[in-house]
């Protein structure tokens, strides 16, 4: 009685765990669809002790990962990446995620060896050719991410990215005209993408041409008018034209929508 009574429990015991993992698990799911990215990430790591198996560890390491990363903790992110390449081989998709994550937490090296295992896999691997050349420029190896953005364009020359990535390292290099040439180009073709006409400020800034990177950072703002950090680069560039009581306002519109509720 007394062995049938303890296998009775154990399996009790077994069935509740299940049943909480399963829990845990679904209102993790759920709070990434509500963008509750912090909370699914305690639900995810809650439930990692009751994993059954490396398979359940590792849907529960891809979930946590996701919701670090949009939570901001690059770290932990970097960790449950790591964790789920160890349990499942190589996997594409987890090694450039695992590379965007590198990116973010400024470890353009690491970056570049995960982007290396997917281009040695698929040599084609355009999105992962654009991440190295993004990780080259990040370390100021200005002449490998140029041959990196122009390996992109080859296989894909309408790509914006390598387009604008190329045109960043001649800014990097102080070949302005260059920059600027290639990003009105883009502005050209691209004449409702703020972000070109942001990369084009920050040269005529770098040149000291404060009025014309006002103009540009004045239409990035017509274009995206609720980027707190456009109106922050807009004040240092009126107090650079002698203009304070308007930088105050731009750097006030800046504060009110950081601390906006977002939408």
């Amino acid at each position: 009685m007394r062995l049938i009574a303890t296998t009775i429990l154990v399996l009790v015991t077994a069935f509740a765990t299940a049943q909480e993992y399963d829990t845990l698990l679904a209102k993790g799911v759920e709070n990434i669809k509500e963008k509750n990215f912090e909370s699914a990430a305690e639900s995810f790591e809650e439930a990692l002790p009751l994993a059954n198996g490396d398979n359940e560890k590792f849907a529960l390491h891809v979930n946590l990962a996701y919701s670090c990363m949009m939570a901001g903790y690059t770290d932990k992110a970097l960790e449950s990446y790591s964790e789920a390449i160890r349990l499942h081989g190589y996997d594409r998709n987890l090694h450039f995620q695992r590379a965007a994550a590198y990116m973010q937490a400024a470890r353009p090296d690491d970056a570049i060896e995960d982007c290396n295992t997917i281009i040695k896999k698929n040599p084609e691997d355009a999105e992962a050719m654009l991440m190295r050349a993004e990780a080259h420029m990040a370390k100021g190896d200005n002449g490998k991410a140029q041959k990196g953005f122009i390996e992109v364009m080859n296989r894909e020359p309408g790509n914006l990215n390598a387009r604008l990535g190329l045109a960043m390292t001649y800014k990097n290099e102080k070949l302005y005209e260059k920059a600027s040439l290639l990003i009105g180009l883009l502005i050209e073709e691209f004449p409702d993408n703020a972000a070109l006409y942001i990369a084009r400020s920050d040269i005529e800034r770098e040149e000291g041409l404060f009025e014309l990177a006002l103009m540009d950072i004045d239409r990035a703002i017509e274009i995206d008018p609720d980027n707190a950090e456009y109106y922050t680069l807009q004040a240092i560039l009126l107090e650079n034209c002698g203009k304070k009581s308007a930088a105050d306002k731009s750097r006030n519109k800046a504060e009110i929508l950081k601390n906006s509720p977002i939408k």
